[in-house]
């Protein structure tokens, strides 16, 4: 269904659907954000280019932004950006964002733990490259929202030409935090190829000290990257080879600052290690400061083999990326109707293991950004409900 009128018909008629849980979103001009929402079950009649609602009010299609599920909180129609924050910031409409919380919260109800976890929940804050005076502002937004962050220099690759301009970065960073007291748990550099050694080594010289000097203890980073035309088995193997004697040559740096370097999960074949038991494997051959960092938009297959891999490898687990996924979708929110795993069940499940680490919110930052601080909270009910 790719237009409103479509969706609109579907809920009204089609049984499988509950048209009290979805919320149309349309164009409403002198409302706060130039925004209304009404129930779907509000629509009255709908014709060709317009829909109907009370006193013969006519809305055309083209006005609405979004038709929002009420239990996950996704929009199952999206028209532009859609509308990136929970219905309860459009005024008059407190009572959908509490009941879209209480449905959320619903999916967390059952936990079979009977003692406190102390895993930590976070969520994914993001360095602004382009524009670095800004992270004032997100640094504060994210203790207010977030309390515990996990920051991001995405497009840092530790490329030696980049490295003055990401060395002004960083010391600015540094300031901002120490300023505001934002608590990064933990540094994420997803754009560095491992394979390269010269790279690795100048990451660790520019990120560590600054790590030891805001607290921060971990250090995430991807799989590293072959080349198209040396991805034969024999390549692979030596590329382990050679990147296993790096991290070894560079793990006192890690231990003399007390640093968990954490490689993430990734099923693609051109990744070194690739894949979850590949990368458990590679990691149990390394010192102690190497662990996993477990994506789940990065796994394959359905929950319960999810499940069966984490409790595999979970001795080996520092950290969680929380997010779901669907076939042509990745890093949604964990309850999305969309999604293909079941985080309620998840939940139980790492409740239930020895992992005592950190699970970190990573969403979309354009398409779901609002709603991380909401899941945060019902993640945090959830992993700390006795």
């Amino acid at each position: 269904m790719t237009n409103a009128r479509d969706v609109l018909n579907k809920l009204t008629w089609d049984k499988r659907f509950d048209i009290g849980n979805y919320a149309v979103i349309f164009v409403h001009r002198g409302a706060p954000h130039d925004l209304r929402v009404i129930k779907a079950s509000a629509v009255r009649r709908i014709e060709k280019s317009f829909f109907i609602i009370e006193e013969d009010t006519m809305i055309p299609f083209h006005r609405i932004r979004a038709i929002r599920e009420l239990r996950s909180g996704e929009d199952i129609y999206i028209k532009d950006e859609g509308v990136p924050f929970p219905l309860r910031e459009i005024e008059g409409h407190e009572e959908l964002g509490e009941f879209q919380d209480k449905a959320h919260s619903a999916h967390l109800a059952k936990s079979g733990n009977d003692h406190q976890s102390t895993i930590r929940c976070g969520a994914r804050l993001s360095f602004p490259e382009s524009d670095p005076e800004s992270f004032r502002t997100r640094a504060k937004e994210g203790i207010s929202r977030f309390g515990t962050v996990e920051l991001s220099f995405f497009r840092y690759s530790g490329s030696p030409e980049e490295s003055p301009r990401y060395e002004s970065m960083i010391n600015f960073a540094e300031k901002v935090i120490e300023g505001t007291d934002l608590n990064v748990t933990s540094l994420h550099l997803p754009n560095i190829n491992i394979i390269n050694k010269t790279r690795i080594v100048k990451m660790l010289g520019t990120f560590v000290p600054f790590c030891a000097q805001i607290h921060c203890r971990s250090i995430v980073v991807h799989p590293g990257i072959l080349d198209l035309g040396h991805s034969s088995r024999a390549d692979r193997d030596q590329a382990e080879s050679d990147l296993k004697e790096i991290l070894v040559g560079v793990s006192g740096q890690l231990e003399e600052n007390k640093i968990i370097f954490s490689l993430e999960n990734y099923p693609e074949k051109n990744r070194v290690p690739s894949g979850i038991l590949d990368m458990y494997n590679f990691i149990s051959d390394l010192p102690p400061v190497y662990q996993i960092a477990f994506d789940f938009s990065h796994t394959l297959g359905n929950t319960d083999s999810v499940i069966e891999d984490i409790n595999r490898i979970v001795e080996k687990i520092a950290l969680f990326h929380f997010s779901n996924r669907c076939r042509d979708e990745r890093h949604m929110p964990i309850f999305s109707s969309k999604g293909e795993l079941n985080f309620s069940k998840i939940i139980d499940a790492i409740k239930s293991s020895i992992f005592n680490g950190m699970i970190i919110l990573e969403y979309q930052p354009k398409r779901y950004r609002m709603l991380l601080e909401r899941d945060l909270k019902m993640l945090r009910d959830a992993i700390h409900q006795t």
